[in-house]
Parts: C-alpha cells; structure tokens; sequence
C-alpha cells in the first residue's frame, strides 16, 4: 500500500528581548515577535535539533526563506537560564521556550536581529527575525557594555485540530481514516529530528484532542525512513508480527513525533490474527505556520 498521509504539522518561532544590569535587575524589554523560519531551518527538521544556540547581529535586510545566516553576527551563546514546555490546546500547538543568555558584555552594541540554529556561527541558522518595537516595525535594541541580554525563545509546532479523512487500500479493502490530533507536551521538540517515535494500536476509537483512545491496545514495531533532502516529509513503517494485535481488530493507531501527537480511526477496523501480519505506511509533513 501506497504512504497514507498524515495532516502536516506547522513551525513558527516567538522572540523577546529583555537587557539587565549586571545585578539582574530589568533595565529594558521589547514586545514579542516572530520570525521566519528559514528554509534550510526547515529541512534541518528532517535531521536534526535545531536549537542549541541564540545568535544576534547588527544586520538590516529583510528576512527572506533563502537566507542561510544573521547579516552581521556578533555573538551567540549556548547558556540557557530557563527551559519549558507546555501545550495550547484552543490553538493547537505544542510549545517549548528557552532563555538564552549573553553575559555582560558579550552582546554589546546596536543590535537589530536574531536568530536561533545548531551552531555557533555559518550556514546553520533555523529562523532569522529583526528586532521590533512595540508598533511591529524593525528597531534597534542598545546592549552596553556592562549589561547582560536575555533572549526569551517560544518555539511552536501546530497541528489541525479539525478531523480530516483520507481513503486507502489495505490487503486489497478500501478504508476511511479519520485523523485528529492529541494535544500533549513535548518536551523534546526542536531538539531531535521530525519522525515516529512510537506507534500504539487500539481496539477502541479516536477520542478527543486531550484524551487517549480507549480499548484494548498494543505497541508496534517502527521503520522511519530516510530523510529526503528537499521532501520536507518523512515516512515511516508500523508492524505487528504474528504473535503482536490480536487480542481485537485494529480501530485506531496512535502516532507520537517529537513534536505532536496523531490519532487515525480507521473504517471498518482491520482485523488482526495470529495467521497474518499487519505492516502500515505513513508520511508526514512539515512547513512554516503562516
């Protein structure tokens, strides 16, 4: 059977700057912003994290999807402060936020942009942004030399959260199957690459955006394949062998990736014996969250 696919999952990232005095005290602060997730950010997804460092610059051009790094870098830094995650179930996204810090004097001077990528300098950046002041308009932030620079980074992956449907033939049978998303934390987000982490079948059906299915259930074996540079997709395999899912026909499967959670009911259940085996292909997608 032919990649059944899964409903693409969008990036976006949210910056915010705050300048201290070297006792901790808050001297200045932007308003939030975002940015735009770069192209070479997007298929860094594919392979890898994409966040292990905040870097700032002095650069005045417009961010485009084909740039590859800041304009004019200054510093960047590894230092991270505070670390969380959490879901926003009304909107469909998981998020996890970093606060990366320059200490006093490393990030002195006139900066204008920002970015967050996988290494400390080169083409590795993952999204670019310029600086913005309280009207949304590009501005310039002032870090002096005896100041420390937070940098407060939310970076989201969105899900639909209508149920969509998609056909497909399995052993020669048409199926419906109905996608909807889990809503759960993903602490590991941005941190590892776009895949299948695990897969669980179950007997019972899809239920809301904050519940597990019900009825019986059990795990399977996962295949992902190789990233396909330029796909800014991945598939993957899930199999349950002679002895694995026979307890009671297959009714939905639960889909985790590091960065969301998908739910597919299928109609009518696939039946599942001891006499057969039972392997599902999927792909999924990703892209910028506009």
């Amino acid at each position: 059977m032919s990649n059944i696919p899964l409903a693409m999952m969008k990036v976006e990232t949210i910056f915010k700057l705050q300048i201290r005095d070297k006792d901790g005290n808050l001297k200045r602060e932007t308003p939030e912003f975002r940015n735009i997730v770069l192209n070479q950010g997007l298929e860094r997804l594919g392979v890898g994290p994409v966040e292990r460092y905040c870097r700032v610059g002095t650069g005045s051009s417009t961010p485009i999807a084909e740039q590859t790094q800041l304009d004019e870098q200054i510093a960047s830094t590894s230092q991270i402060t505070e670390s969380n995650n959490g879901v926003n179930v009304a909107r469909g996204y998981n998020y996890i936020t970093r606060k990366y810090r320059f200490e006093t004097g490393v990030a002195a001077g006139n900066l204008t942009e920002v970015g967050v990528g996988w290494s400390t300098t080169g083409d590795t950046l993952y999204n670019r942004a310029m600086i913005r002041d309280t009207s949304n308009n590009p501005t310039t932030v002032t870090v002096l030399s005896d100041e420390v620079l937070d940098i407060f980074v939310e970076l989201r992956s969105y899900i639909p959260l209508t149920t969509t449907r998609v056909s497909a033939n399995i052993s020669g049978k048409d199926y419906e199957i109905y996608f909807k998303p889990l809503v759960t934390n993903k602490s590991g987000a941005f941190n590892d690459a776009y895949r299948c982490e695990s897969a669980t079948g179950y007997s019972g059906p899809i239920s809301d955006s904050n519940s597990y299915p019900s009825g019986t259930s059990a795990g399977f074996d996962i295949t992902n394949d190789s990233y396909i540079p330029g796909s800014l997709a991945k598939s993957f395999s899930v199999y349950w062998g002679l002895n694995t899912g026979n307890a009671a026909p297959l009714k939905t499967v639960l889909i985790e990736t590091p960065f969301c959670t998908y739910q597919a009911q299928f109609e009518p259940t696939i039946p599942k014996t001891a006499e057969t085996v039972l392997k599902l292909s999927f792909k999924i997608g990703w892209g910028r969250y506009e």
